[in-house]
């Protein structure tokens, strides 16, 4: 009897968890009212222009990003930087049980649009549900599902978009593995039959929660998934802790990195498609009233979700606490009680952008656009991490100082990508690129004489060479002829 309450007593846990774990249904539920409030804005008409396929993106991942119609109506959406993003997913174009779709707050965002696609960033249709008899219904009837395809065309259609996310979340767990898999496998021939081109993407839970999720199988069926790696913790915690944390208190504990690590999570989905993965990151937090100052300490009351722009100046103002077993910050202050945030910032950002990278994932993304208002430190990390300007020979805008960046990618195999700038001054320099060995031994030379100023690439393919795996040195020297040396060394990781 005891044993099965206490099946009972988890089960109910993890469901309970699952459906309040949709922290998209909980930010609409709670930031949804803020649209009706905002300053109206006058609504967008006119052409929707295509995509600009000749756009460069000097990136280096797939950032792919959801904005929801709270934030356009907020304003948010004009401190986007379209040249740091690759996807903006629209947030939401709602579904009922029967496969109509309505639209976002103030669609269409004509103007938005013809912005993100000027600059070669594709627009999808977020499609949602969050009811487990609504989805079942859209994804086991006939006329219900192709009623949804076809609306799904005719909205991409009408307003020039380039692909749709499907986000149904709180299904029933009979209906995750083949049902959701064959249905978006199905919504994947369909789009590709009618609309060649368009992408067909699905936003899976992180955590395969009682193992009801066939995540290879899932991976398999769409062009990419959109990890939602987050809520971990919640509104229904009963301690504080870290609503994304990279680590766990051991390899197995749930976390990022164990859930692309090990089965029944992502293990299969890494090692077979690695790029059809999208890593999404919250730019959101977690405030409750706790009954300690102490970390994960027993909650009193969940109060809000606070999103990057709110959270760090508080978390500056009182002082962060880096948690060394999630490699996440949160801090805490006292009124009546204790008050305790958990988020994430740019330091442990660039952890999990690292993950992204160390898994050679599709690219990384966030949930959601406009949380971070007019702060700028998570768009620089991005810079920082993925942005890398395109190769030029000989032609301005001309680099200030000698530079070399970062190879990508780092782990390789068999080629990577090598990019150093020169600066104008001097015009054309004397520049020597090199490879070693740990030992210390010149294993190849790829650049040895005079180039020309600007940004330069050059591809180190091993291929046909007989290298172990193992980590080479790159050593750049450059001189502009004038008395002025620069040297710089990077590690570059071989992975056979």
């Amino acid at each position: 009897m005891k044993l099965i309450l206490l099946i009972f007593f988890l089960s109910k846990c993890v469901l309970s968890q699952e459906y309040d774990g949709s922290v998209h249904k909980f930010h609409r539920d709670t930031f949804g009212g803020e649209k009706y409030n905002s300053r109206p804005l006058e609504i967008s008409s006119g052409e929707i222009i295509s995509l600009n396929k000749n756009a460069v993106k000097d990136l280096t991942k797939v950032v792919f990003g959801f904005l929801p119609d709270w934030e356009y109506a907020g304003g948010m959406h004009n401190y986007l930087n379209f040249d740091l993003i690759t996807h903006l997913a629209c947030f939401d174009f709602t579904v009922d049980k029967n496969g109509n779709i309505g639209n976002p707050y103030m669609w269409p965002w004509t103007s938005l649009m013809n912005k993100a696609h000027e600059n070669g960033v594709k627009v999808i249709l977020t499609a949602v549900n969050f009811d487990d008899d609504d989805i079942r219904n859209i994804i086991s009837n006939n006329t219900a599902k192709y009623n949804f395809f076809n609306n799904v065309k005719n909205k991409i259609v009408t307003y020039n978009l380039d692909g749709i996310n499907v986000d149904f979340e709180g299904l029933y767990t009979s209906d995750r593995g083949a049902p959701i898999n064959n249905f978006m496998a199905e919504l994947k021939e369909f789009i590709n039959t009618e609309l060649p081109g368009k992408e067909v993407s699905f936003a899976s839970p992180i955590w395969n929660w009682g193992g009801y999720w066939d995540l290879k199988g899932l991976t398999e069926s769409v062009d990419y998934l959109f990890i939602m790696a987050y809520s971990f913790y919640g509104s229904w915690s009963t301690t504080s802790g870290p609503n994304a944390p990279l680590t766990g208190s051991s390899s197995t504990s749930a976390s990022l990195k164990a859930a692309l690590e090990i089965s029944p999570h992502y293990l299969d989905a890494v090692q077979a498609y690695p790029d059809k993965l999208i890593l999404g990151l919250p730019y959101y937090g977690l405030h409750w009233t706790t009954k300690t100052s102490s970390a994960r300490s027993e909650t009193i009351k969940f109060i809000r979700s606070p999103r990057f722009r709110d959270a760090e100046p508080l978390a500056l103002n009182y002082g962060k606490i880096w948690d060394t077993q999630s490699h996440t910050p949160w801090f805490r202050w006292t009124d009546t009680s204790w008050n305790q945030i958990w988020y994430d910032d740019d330091s442990s950002m660039s952890l999990k952008f690292d993950l992204a990278i160390e898994k050679n994932l599709l690219g990384i993304g966030m949930w959601a656009l406009g949380y971070d208002g007019a702060r700028s430190e998570l768009w620089d990390l991005i810079q920082k991490k993925f942005y890398q300007p395109t190769a030029v020979e000989n032609t301005g805008p001309f680099p200030g100082d000698y530079k070399l960046f970062d190879n990508y990618p780092n782990p390789f195999n068999p080629s990577t990508k090598i990019k150093f700038s020169l600066p104008l001054e001097g015009i054309h320099h004397s520049v020597s690129l090199k490879i070693y060995d740990i030992l210390g031994r010149e294993v190849e030379t790829l650049v040895e004489g005079n180039k020309p100023a600007g940004n330069h690439e050059i591809e180190w393919d091993t291929g046909n060479k007989n290298l172990s795996s193992g980590v080479y040195i790159l050593t750049f020297q450059a001189a502009n002829g004038k008395g002025k040396i620069f040297n710089q060394s990077r590690k570059l990781l071989l992975i056979k």
